[in-house]
């Protein structure tokens, strides 16, 4: 990625962000995860069938509902964001990995842009985003689209997301 835009015939300099493992403490702030994918610890059962229980407690009363979002390989710029103010969003890689970009919740409805961060969330792991907390689609890693699960309460995408077009001038690249 070289982090350059183009604007009726300028090139634009973009601010870059450099994608970070996902960690407990690098992460908290944003939600939590867990590795659905490869559960470990306690389990219900015995082989062959084990039950890993709570290994990623959702903590919300709605109706939950399960959607799958498909994305192409893309240029690694941010582009577009959102956020829902009172629900959130839990999504899992299913085919393979992929790199998302957040931002912290803000009181405004402008994306925190001077401090999104980029995460590498391998296929598996199921991702917690707390609300408000500035997100859009991932961003595969490889030359296959990248099928994501995501889980909101029924038609969050209708009642509760304000979803913005980031300005050329304003956009980042990701940097991996």
């Amino acid at each position: 990625m070289n982090g350059k835009n183009r604007k009726k015939g300028m090139v634009i300099k973009m601010k870059e962000i450099t994608v970070k493992k996902l960690t407990p403490e690098n992460f908290e702030k944003f939600g939590r995860y867990g590795d659905i994918g490869n559960p470990s610890g306690q389990f219900i059962g015995k082989s062959p069938v084990r039950f890993y229980r709570d290994i990623l407690p959702f903590g919300y009363s709605a109706p939950m509902s399960a959607s799958t979002t498909l994305v192409e390989p893309k240029e690694f710029v941010v582009d577009t964001l959102e956020y829902h103010t009172c629900t959130p969003e839990i999504l899992m890689m299913l085919d393979q990995d992929a790199v998302i970009c957040i931002g912290a919740a803000t009181a405004q409805k402008e994306p925190p842009m001077d401090n999104l961060e980029a995460f590498y969330i391998p296929k598996g792991v199921m991702v917690y985003l707390n609300p408000g907390v500035w997100h859009y689609a991932p961003f595969p890693l490889g030359d296959m689209p990248v099928h994501s699960l995501v889980l909101l309460p029924e038609r969050t995408y209708v009642n509760d997301t304000l979803c913005i077009a980031i300005e050329p001038d304003k956009q980042v690249a990701i940097k991996l």
